[in-house]
């Protein structure tokens, strides 16, 4: 089986490379044959561009390289799984979360360590490697609780490892070589730019996604599918080329279902939630148990070596305990290991085999390591193939089409024909041009159409038979569903993530102190930047702080005259007002810089309905092209032209030109952007002097009516001093409810609903008509080369023609020569009339 799957393999990477050559030596017939046929500038970087993709696809086919990334949920034993992967103790395993940045590991008969990528060591041992990953990976988390915009460390290891030393592993040639990847879990990335270096590195990659079994109980499982399906959009792996592993299977108890029940549900419930065509493969396995007995066998006869030993036996003694009540060889087998470790006897290389041998079967690794060969050799053209190849093709098709149009022209044998397809050329670029502003006329109002019915008041089934009826091609409702999804999506996410958290902490903050933070209010500290959450965290603590002074200070005014109370309501007014206040801007620059972040995370999902608008608009263009082009040189030519001038969308653009500050926010009602908000602002006034002027029972000057209390501004005399006391205690409660209740309805108004989607509205037109511009000039520039060839054309036939003429006047000069001369002899020889 390796060597059949070995074999197709390298016979794909040699036929490859033998077509790559292929293409490459017919260029070169061609220009070495007729040096004049690429000689214009804008073809010769044309055919720059061709050699500069033919050796990197050359370079890459000679050394192609296989890279599967591991990507897991919280605590499900990853880095572990790396180890058991790579056959060595490298990525640093523990109890808390560990992984920090991107850990790249290549296979190198010499142990060598970069980091970021300007420090490194040679000649480490594996131990070295360790100790210094995991004092980079410490410092980075240390670091990262007070420093912003930290970005991620690189860390590149070169060791020997398990699946290039034994192929029959994964079952990949020789030729190609194998990088492992460790990426961090979803906790440690709060920012948008390290979240893109993350999609950017897995891009291409195949996966193995690690899940904790001891979180796919019921109680959990919806919490372990929502991560897990963040992991896969928000990274921006391929499904298609992912296997999940089940991992920590020894944690199961007997009042568990079955393993089996266990995988079939935990299958449906992945499938169903990341929309997956088929169930996705599911390997349950104990990759601890794995990791040991590879180590143990890597170090056999050293005095390590009884270190693991010990490790095993403690860490994986109920994996024993279980398999020795069916299997007298394993019980005895586990008997000589635990008197071994007890004497500190290290095991002989057959003992340690035996071990191995046992830990494929038992831990289910032996399952692992045929599928992940199966998917593996499956995957290898998707995974390597198609990326080396695809730009080399798009370039080379560009290049066959301007070669095609000078050979076509070159078999035009008269002027007549020349002028003729000039004409037809210039008649046909104005018709082109005309279709091309329709086209994208057409298509932009149907963008401004889809935009509407995203931010209209429809309910989301209505909203999606309204898209229907602008009849869009099948590819793109998919992506445009999911992208009218996003805007709730967001809305949700700043929910639960930031102002539930600081709702809860307000309502609880004098049982709170910075060592004792709600569980919420940590995962607020995941999210934000240090720098954004020690201030919201700050402003929340002086927002509380002012709140329960003013409540004191207002209690102890109570039976003061009026005068006294209006001046101190005026006093406390203003000082909530301004807390409140610094805390909002820093809740909107948190909500700013989530949705900046969601953006990033949704880049599949944004760039996927970009992608295959833009491509619609493409289609329906060259369909009315082919309708209108004759059998023209340039037909072909224009059609691969207009394919080349696409280019892919990016959410980098979207990023860079949406200036979040402005157009997506959380606001306090009636609340000015202008540095008026400093005096108060509208909502402030209403509510906190209702509330005052409740409790006092009188007017609060300055403040504003009564709001929301079937009140109105009269003297308190009905009120008794024990309820205004009570009012007065309640204020704290009320103005937070009142203060989160505001927020929660600027997340849920049309208007930011509106702003989101106008947003990405305006992203997507931006990209349509940069790619009318480039079409444009691109039709254009074919056109005027075409002519170009044309003229050259036609200069090389009247150059023949003249030179025929020369010759032919030269001929009948001599031939008439000859008639003089013989006339002259016939009159000399007397003979004129012969």
């Amino acid at each position: 089986m390796y060597f059949t799957a070995t074999m197709e393999i390298s016979s794909l990477l040699e036929a490859a490379l033998e077509h790559l050559k292929a293409v490459d030596t017919a260029v070169n017939q061609i220009t070495k044959r007729d040096p004049q046929i690429l000689n214009q500038p804008h073809l010769q970087a044309i055919l720059q561009q061709f050699y500069d993709t033919y050796t990197e696809a050359k370079e890459r086919l000679e050394h192609p390289t296989f890279r599967i990334a591991t990507i897991g949920t919280t605590s499900s034993g990853k880095s572990t799984l790396v180890n058991a992967l790579i056959g060595r103790r490298i990525a640093p395993i523990e109890a808390q979360q560990m992984s920090a940045g991107i850990l790249r590991i290549h296979h190198s008969l010499q142990n060598r360590l970069v980091i970021n990528p300007t420090i490194g060591w040679q000649n480490l041992t594996d131990e070295d490697i360790y100790s210094k990953i995991k004092e980079c990976m410490t410092r980075y988390h240390e670091r990262k609780k007070v420093e912003s915009d930290l970005p991620f460390p690189e860390i590149e290891v070169y060791c020997p490892i398990l699946p290039v030393i034994d192929r029959l592993k994964i079952g990949l040639p020789e030729s190609v070589n194998i990088e492992i990847l460790d990426l961090p879990g979803l906790e440690s990335i709060n920012d948008q730019k390290n979240l893109k270096l993350i999609q950017d590195t897995i891009k291409g990659c195949f996966s193995i996604v690690t899940i904790n079994y001891q979180e796919t109980d019921s109680d959990k499982q919806e919490t372990l599918l929502k991560e897990l399906k963040d992991i896969v959009e928000w990274f921006g792996g391929d499904p298609k080329m992912m296997i999940f592993i089940l991992n920590k299977i020894d944690s199961r108890t007997s009042e568990d279902d079955s393993i089996e029940k266990r995988i079939q549900n935990l299958k449906a419930q992945i499938q169903t939630t990341l929309g997956l065509g088929t169930p996705p493969e599911i390997i349950p396995m104990t990759a601890l148990f794995l990791y040991y007995a590879q180590l143990i066998h890597a170090y056999s006869e050293s005095a390590y070596q009884l270190d693991i030993l010990e490790n095993l036996l403690h860490d994986c003694a109920n994996i024993f305990t279980r398999e020795e009540k069916y299997n007298e060889e394993i019980a005895n087998f586990y008997d000589d290991l635990r008197r071994k470790s007890r004497r500190k006897t290290a095991l002989t290389s057959e003992e340690s085999k035996k071990l191995l041998d046992y830990a494929l079967n038992i831990s289910g690794s032996k399952i692992f390591w045929q599928t992940l060969s199966k998917y593996c050799q499956s995957s290898f053209r998707q995974s390597v193939l198609a990326p080396i190849l695809l730009d080399f093709i798009n370039k080379s098709k560009n290049l066959q089409a301007e070669i095609g149009t000078a050979l076509e022209i070159k078999r035009k044998i008269s002027i007549e024909e020349i002028e003729e397809e000039k004409q037809e050329i210039e008649t046909k670029q104005k018709e082109i041009q005309k279709k091309i502003e329709e086209t994208f006329e057409e298509f932009s109002n149907k963008l401004n159409q889809l935009s509407n019915v995203m931010i209209s008041k429809s309910t989301e089934t209505e909203k999606r038979s309204k898209i229907k009826e602008l009849r869009l091609p099948e590819q793109c409702q998919g992506n445009v569903t999911k992208t009218i999804d996003f805007p709730s999506e967001v809305k949700t996410d700043l929910s639960i993530e930031i102002l539930s958290p600081v709702n809860q902490y307000l309502r609880g903050s004098r049982n709170y102190d910075s060592h004792s933070l709600p569980k919420s209010y940590d995962n607020l500290r995941q999210i934000l930047q240090p720098h954004l959450f020690n201030r919201v965290l700050q402003n929340c603590q002086n927002l509380s702080e002012v709140i329960d002074k003013s409540i004191d200070i207002l209690i102890n005014v109570l039976d003061a005259d009026d005068n006294t109370k209006n001046q101190i309501i005026n006093q406390v007014e203003e000082a909530i007002e301004g807390a409140i206040i610094v805390l909002n801007f820093d809740i909107e620059e948190a909500c700013q810089e989530r949705t900046r972040f969601l953006i990033q995370a949704h880049r599949s999902t944004l760039e996927n309905f970009a992608n295959s608008y833009s491509q619609i608009t493409l289609d329906n263009l060259i369909h009315k092209i082919n309708e209108i082009l004759p059998q023209l040189s340039i037909a072909e030519r224009i059609k691969t032209s207009i394919e080349a001038a696409r280019s892919y969308p990016n959410v980098d653009d979207l990023l860079k030109n949406l200036s979040i500050a402005k157009r997506i926010s959380i606001r306090i009602s009636n609340l000015k952007d202008t540095g008026e908000a400093a005096a108060g602002g509208a909502f402030l006034a209403g509510m906190t002097g209702a509330l005052l002027g409740l409790i006092f029972g009188l007017t609060t000057a300055g403040v504003g009516a009564v709001i929301g209390f079937g009140l109105g501004a009269a003297a308190g005399s009905s009120i008794d001093r024990d309820n205004r006391i009570k009012e007065i205690k309640d204020l704290k409660l009320t103005i937070i409810n009142k203060l989160y209740g505001n927020w929660e309805s600027s997340l849920g108004a049309s208007e930011f609903n509106n702003k989101v989607v106008e947003a990405i509205t305006r992203w997507v037109t931006a990209i349509i008509d940069d790619l009318r511009e480039r079409i444009q000039e691109t039709v254009k520039q074919v056109s005027e080369t075409s002519i170009e060839y044309l003229d050259s054309q036609r200069h090389e036939i009247e150059q023949k023609r003249q030179k025929n003429e020369d010759e032919l006047d030269y001929l009948n000069q001599q031939n008439n020569l000859i008639i003089d001369n013989l006339t002259k002899l016939k009159k000399i020889a007397g003979v004129e009339s012969v």
